[in-house]
């Protein structure tokens, strides 16, 4: 068969045209992280395994990893779309006396609820009451901790209160304080050693408060068998004590790669220990009321938290001009601050757990293949629940410019595009790593999966949906509040993207139990009024003492005038005399008189005078209304300066009650 010319033309133009190009893809920025003030190599190796680039100070950044506290003013140069590892006011917590103080006003109010925390004492402010409660006490046993102590050191225990005063005398000088608590002598032993767990906490929002606890944790132990305090063993802190920085020194510490073995072991190997002889059925019980402890201790600061970052940023809830086109519950997972927190946890012989204290910067020191394990679960899977988005830096610089322009040209635009928001890649790491080291990533949440779910699906879905028995009217009251606050739609949306991201945390706060939710809100909202009485009081000691200040400098001033006043009255007296008073001058001038007028009498008498007056009396009667008239000024000017020093005294002595009233009150 002959083909017509044409397509022979055809099909020699198609070959000889030249190949297709496809436009090249859009490089993805990269996230940033900077860890110049970070010591732990687990947190850069973690941060990169996830796809994050480390940077220094010179070169814009979207992650900031500190190791130490964070102040107000770093917080607030921050630009919208940076975050950084720390809450500004975790310190309420993360300081022995603040933790000591938010947890006994919340047992003030709610005695059983706030019974995870042993009895302390602040010294040397509570110097008195520590002393009345050492009274008729047979069997005490006390250990003390400096405030701002760390790993252990200048840990001690006592049993007479006369022995810690030195200690707290040098503290007086220093300004410190020392924290006193009563000792746990009763606790459970494991091959009769004793031992605490270090839990992880994640808070990766405060308002609405969101708390993940992952769920394995460190078991340390201490290396010496542990005996009842007695005189002969107090100063043994490797019984007492089962901090690791103290027992790794021990020539008794037990290094093994068996995490069910050594004076550190895992958690979930101490549980599993705890399951064969107590029944599984109690460790569960012991996981539930470690996770409720962690819960109460951070709804105690929740208000003041949400206060600190309102104060540095602008309302979540509200539309922001970088966040204007994101859905509610993205902006909510959008927090500018997250913090992983670590507990120290002690287990008393009924398996009751306490709080010990809390630690705003956990050590990620890794010594052990265990540690390598557990911190590194717990920085990942971290990142992975921050939902980090590395496109919101240059939609932020787009919204700049656009609102400058609007400035300029007076239009108003309404988003970047008017195309839909970009989809945003969520982190996601596989189990499994290729030969060359790389961390598969891929997107682990659906943005189909995260529409808005039905009423008869919220009830399954949401955190605290499930059916449950009748609440109490408060409590239904609180859930109500809190819908209406954050509505359970957008709750959900977030819900499902925590769950896809999860890793190895559980969720903690909201908890699945509608009762047991509305509670926590109850609690919430006695740490938001007793936060509130607690700034009122502060705001009025202030007030007080700038009054006192003030009432200080006008006394003060008036002292000073006075001061003034009598050294001037004391050079004018001299001159100046009471009724009676004959003048040294005047008196001088009169005699003088006198003598001329005698000496010259006869002249004066040979002068002619008006009938039945002489020229000497006449003189002498001038003079004596002279007197009368100088004696009636001196007299009027004495008594002013009387009234004016009688009136200067009651003054002064006003104001010293006043500044003495002022004291008390402070």
């Amino acid at each position: 068969m002959i083909r017509p010319a044409s397509a022979g033309k055809e099909s020699s133009s198609k070959s000889d045209a030249a190949p297709v190009r496809r436009k090249p893809r859009k490089r993805q920025p990269a996230m940033t992280i900077n860890t110049v003030q970070c010591k732990y190599d687990i947190v850069r190796e973690c941060s990169q395994r996830l796809g994050f680039k480390d940077v220094d100070d010179t070169i814009p950044w979207l992650l900031y990893w500190i190791d130490t506290g964070v102040s107000v003013e770093r917080v607030l140069s921050m630009k919208p779309f940076q975050r950084i590892n720390h809450f500004p006011g975790m310190h309420e917590i993360c300081r022995k006396d603040r933790l000591a103080r938010n947890l006994e006003r919340l047992s003030r109010l709610f005695p059983k609820e706030a019974n995870f925390f042993p009895r302390s004492w602040i010294l040397p402010v509570q110097w008195s009451d520590f002393q009345l409660h050492c009274k008729g006490l047979r069997r005490k046993c006390f250990i003390a901790k400096p405030n701002h102590g760390c790993q252990g050191k200048g840990i001690f225990l006592f049993r007479d209160p006369k022995e810690v005063i030195p200690i707290m005398d040098s503290f007086k000088v220093s300004g410190g304080s020392l924290i006193v608590q009563k000792y746990l002598h009763r606790p459970c032993l494991i091959d009769g050693y004793k031992f605490d767990l270090r839990i992880y906490a994640l808070v990766t929002s405060a308002d609405p408060l969101r708390i993940f606890v992952y769920r394995e944790g460190l078991a340390r132990f201490a290396t010496e068998p542990y005996r009842d305090p007695h005189e002969d063993n107090l100063d043994n802190v490797c019984m007492h004590l089962t901090n690791y920085a103290i027992n790794k020194h021990s020539t008794n510490f037990h290094h093994s790669s068996d995490h069910n073995e050594g004076s550190k072991r895992s958690m979930s190997s101490v549980f599993r220990r705890l399951a064969t002889t107590k029944g599984s059925a109690v460790v569960d019980k012991l996981w539930n009321r470690i996770k409720e402890t962690i819960v109460k201790t951070l709804l105690t600061i929740q208000p003041q938290l949400k206060q600190n970052l309102q104060a540095c940023f602008r309302s979540r809830h509200k539309t922001d001009e970088q966040d204007g086109d994101l859905p509610a519950w993205m902006r909510w997972s959008n927090s500018q601050c997250f913090e992983i927190l670590g507990f120290d946890v002690f287990l008393d012989h009924k398996l009751k757990p306490w709080i010990l204290e809390v630690n705003h910067s956990p050590s990620f020191t890794c010594d052990t293949v265990l540690d390598t394990e557990v911190k590194r679960g717990v920085i990942s899977d971290a990142l992975r629940l921050l939902n980090m988005d590395a496109v919101r830096p240059k939609r932020f610089e787009q919204q700049q410019k656009l609102k400058s322009r609007s400035r300029l040209l007076g239009a108003v635009p309404t988003n970047v595009d008017s195309g839909p928001h970009p989809v945003r890649e969520r982190l996601a790491v596989n189990d499994h790593s290729d030969d060359s080291g790389k961390m598969e990533s891929s997107s682990s949440l659906d943005m189909d999966a995260c529409k808005s779910p039905d009423k008869d699906e919220w009830k399954q879905q949401s955190d605290f949906g499930h059916e449950t028995p009748p609440v109490s009217e408060k409590t239904a009251k609180a859930l109500a509040e809190y819908n209406q606050q954050f509505p359970s739609g957008d709750l959900a949306l977030l819900a499902a993207f925590e769950d896809a991201n999860l890793g190895g945390y559980e969720r903690a706060f909201p908890p699945a139990d509608k009762a047991k939710f509305g509670h926590y809100l109850t609690l919430m909202r006695q740490a938001a009024e007793m936060f509130s009485e607690t700034l009122a009081t502060r705001r009025r000691k202030e007030h007080l003492m700038e009054m006192k200040r003030r009432e200080e400098a006008q006394l003060q001033k008036l002292q000073s005038w006075r001061e003034a006043r009598q050294s001037r009255k004391t050079r004018s007296v001299p001159e100046l005399r009471a009724p009676g008073f004959e003048g040294h001058g005047l008196t001088q001038r009169l005699a003088s008189d006198s003598a001329l007028y005698s000496s010259h009498g006869s002249t004066s008498a040979s002068r002619e005078s008006p009938p039945g007056c002489s020229f000497r009396s006449r003189n002498a009667a001038r003079d004596v209304k002279l007197k009368d008239r100088m004696r009636g000024k001196v007299v009027m000017k004495v008594n002013v300066e009387c009234l004016n020093e009688r009136f200067s005294d009651a003054l002064f002595l006003k104001q010293q009650e006043a500044v003495s009233r002022l004291s008390y009150n402070v």
